[in-house]
């Protein structure tokens, strides 16, 4: 179900979690060091990425699954603003950790890595 729902958004997809990775691992080491430049370059940047995916939602396709997604997606918002404004890096393992997990099972339902 996953695969279907997903499969009219697939380059939506495809294109923003490849992108997510990237964004996170340098938004990173910017926080410590409070390079705030970098660090609202890339929250900005991996932000856009997760309102995009919220926005490429089936709802009626999708069903319990996309309502699922949004939830969790605002979430990573959530950690995201929480990083920025307390400058903790603790907010994005979260974020890194749940990234893995939609990664792989993407990876797994439709078969593209």
């Amino acid at each position: 179900m996953f695969a279907s729902f997903i499969s009219s958004g697939l380059n939506v997809y495809k294109f923003r979690f490849n992108g997510l990775p990237g964004s996170i691992l340098f938004l990173i080491p910017s926080i410590p060091a409070i390079n705030i430049e970098e660090k609202v370059k890339y929250i900005i940047k991996t932000s856009n990425i997760f309102v995009e995916l919220i926005n490429s939602l089936d709802f009626e396709k999708g069903g319990d699954i996309a309502y699922y997604l949004n939830g969790l997606y605002a979430y990573q918002l959530e950690l995201l603003a929480k990083a920025n404004l307390e400058n903790e890096t603790k907010y994005l393992d979260d974020v890194i950790r749940v990234l893995k997990g939609l990664i792989e099972a993407w990876k797994e339902e439709t078969g593209i890595s």
